[in-house]
């Protein structure tokens, strides 16, 4: 029913269609509230109340046509600069003393108890229309308030189509990102080129079995601005403030229709209402509306210079990476590196890969380097403070680093089977700072061997029976990193020995070419290029041959086993084929060959080395084994392995 009259209300004026998303949010908050369905399906309750009691309230509202929106036209103004500046945490007293919180709320109340009749001026601009002025008398007022506060009216809007593209046209990183725990959308954006913008979205956190369904609105500082309007009686909110994984301040309030969340970016304020949180529900409360917050980057800073740049200070980090790992650096070199040890272990580029997060949204990116095996580990973190690289940790086999949601780190360090903590922690200015500690340590006492705390100073014992190091984990999902290879690094200028390769790269069909490893394996000092599909096999093997690269030798099934011999294995419905070859002067020469005839059950020897032109010899099974099991393919387990 409440859907219903909104729509007649709507379809009686005939506004755009993102003036409806905006008229239709400002009418929902007027009427009755209606709590969702537990499970977030759009399905609601009738409210109670009488409805011929409040269709004259939705006439009265529309009476101001536009109630708080920032009317959706097109604008060919030059987006501002978007310099955040330091400000103090954002608390309920400096909210409701600012000017542009008592100019909005100044504006409201006087457009929603005038009595206007009558049609609309259509003289007045679109910048009048926005505050819901009807005729110059409003227009007047509208001017009267701006001057009192030194404000300005909020600037023509603008629909683009995707909230990327507005976040783009305002040159500011994208105020939205991946929770870890389920999809992300986002509907209805629109902004003005004075920075004021608005955008609806729903996403999932964890401890709640529901999108989370929100509506955002900057406000910038200078402009009388409706976003305040969405706050309505302060009163009917519990406040509190609260600070994000990332060290950004915000203000909090739970209602018990609708809740808010609110940060001061310095010039402008961000008010996030959410749309289905309630009062004393355990699955929407305080708690779930900080785990909210972190998934937002609040600091509307500018992007980085390129969206994909790596900056210069991260530069030489990667091409030592690539280095280590072309030239097979042991675990001294890659200490004395000030790298992880870890690195020694690997044996391809394709292994290990960097990705640029802004972990601590100071709107610098942070570089990650990890691996990307199915429990993927930070082997090391830098970042920027003031423009200079920080380290800012390494792992090794007993202290592992982790990233979870709301680019939390889960730090785990073991001194043995006894004893082992696990650390939850965020990125501030280049170092850790702790959130919380659970300790394993048996040795205290054997019957009750976990300890929890905020740190070192105050761990107690925890006594519940049920719990179990399960709820380690289960405190923040698993984020997944997008790693970029260091194979994909070697391709550019970071590996001088690739630079050899990339003729040939060019000429051939790399799509289906997802690793690659350097190895020189006839022993000549060049190395070879091996190629590696998606599934970790060996697809191809070039050499340089009178300073050129060229294709040496390619099949569905190769493998590099030990002693630097490749196998190539041939088969169909009644034989296989293994052939063997060494590298020798840039060139692969068949020495072994032997087939297993499956339909005769017999073994031969292949003089010929040709699945077609065989000149066969049979031979006994043991003597096929023994040939077998001379080349183990071990090497290539390690070169791709996970």
């Amino acid at each position: 029913m409440k859907s219903q009259v909104i729509c007649d209300a709507l379809n009686a004026v005939n506004p755009t269609p993102a003036q409806r998303a905006r008229m239709r949010a400002a009418l929902e908050a007027q009427l009755p509230a209606e709590k969702p369905h537990r499970r977030g399906a759009h399905q609601q309750k009738a409210s109670s109340q009488r409805w011929w009691t409040i269709i004259p309230a939705v006439a009265a509202l529309f009476a101001v046509v536009l109630l708080g929106i920032f009317v959706l036209g097109r604008t060919d103004k030059t987006p501002p600069s978007m310099s955040n500046v330091p400000t103090a945490p954002l608390t309920l007293e400096s909210l409701q003393s600012s000017a542009n919180y008592k100019a909005s709320m100044e504006i409201k109340d006087y457009v929603q108890s005038y009595n206007a009749t009558g049609d609309v001026d259509e003289t007045l601009s679109e910048a009048y229309r926005a505050y819901g002025c009807r005729n110059t008398e409003m227009a007047q007022k509208v001017d009267e308030i701006c001057t009192k506060y030194g404000l300005n009216k909020v600037g023509d809007g603008i629909s683009p189509g995707t909230t990327e593209e507005m976040f783009t046209a305002l040159d500011v990183r994208s105020m939205v990102r991946d929770s870890g725990n389920g999809d992300v959308t986002t509907s209805n954006p629109s902004y003005s080129a004075d920075g004021n913008f608005e955008f609806w979205g729903a996403t999932t956190v964890s401890g709640v079995d529901y999108p989370i369904e929100y509506r955002v609105y900057r406000a910038m500082k200078q402009t009388l601005s409706t976003a305040y309007w969405e706050i309505e009686n302060t009163s009917d909110y519990q406040w509190s403030n609260s600070v994000t994984t990332a060290g950004t301040d915000v203000l909090i309030a739970v209602g018990q229709n609708n809740s808010l969340v609110l940060t001061d970016t310095g010039d402008s304020v961000v008010v996030i209402v959410v749309m289905n949180a309630t009062t004393g529900d355990t699955q929407t409360g305080k708690a779930t509306l900080e785990t909210f917050a972190n998934t937002f980057d609040l600091s509307l800073a500018p992007p980085t210079e390129s969206g994909t740049a790596i900056p210069e200070a991260y530069q030489p980090v990667i091409a030592k990476y690539v280095t280590a790992l072309t030239e097979h650096w042991g675990g001294e070199a890659c200490s004395n590196a000030d790298i992880s040890i870890l690195v020694s272990y690997v044996t391809s580029p394709s292994e290990l890969g960097y990705a640029l997060l802004d972990l601590d949204n100071d709107g610098t990116d942070e570089l990650i380097i990890a691996n990307d095996a199915e429990r993927q580990v930070i082997y090391d973190l830098y970042s920027l403070v003031d423009g200079k690289l920080v380290h800012v940790f390494t792992g090794w086999d007993r202290n592992s680093y982790e990233l979870r949601e709301g680019y939390r780190i889960l730090n785990i360090g073991s001194n043995g089977a006894a004893s082992a903590d696990y650390v939850y922690c965020h990125l501030s200015r280049g170092q850790l700072v702790t959130d919380s500690l659970i300790r394993f340590d048996a040795a205290t006492d054997p019957d009750h061997p976990w300890f929890r705390g905020t740190g070192e100073n105050d761990l107690a014992p925890i006594t519940d029976e049920n719990w179990s190091e399960d709820e380690i984990y289960s405190a923040a999902a698993s984020l997944p990193i997008t790693i970029t290879p260091f194979a994909d690094a070697s391709a550019g200028s970071y590996d001088p020995a690739l630079a050899d390769y990339e003729g040939y790269l060019s000429i051939i069909d790399t799509s289906s070419i997802k690793y690659y490893a350097l190895r020189d394996l006839d022993g000549d000092g060049q190395d070879e290029l091996l190629l590696y599909n998606s599934g970790e096999t060996l697809m191809k093997v070039a050499a340089i041959q009178n300073g050129t690269a060229q294709e040496i030798l390619s099949g569905n099934v190769l493998d590099l086993c030990e002693g630097n011999v490749l196998e190539a294995w041939e088969g169909g419905s009644g034989a296989e084929q293994r052939t063997y070859y060494r590298v020798e002067n840039h060139t692969a020469v068949p020495f072994e060959c032997i087939i297993y005839n499956i339909d005769e059950n017999q073994c031969y020897r292949d003089s010929n080395y040709d699945f077609y032109e065989e000149n066969l010899t049979p031979i006994t099974e043991e003597e096929y084994n023994r040939v077998v099991n001379t080349y183990p393919n071990e090497f290539r387990r390690q070169q791709c392995g996970r």
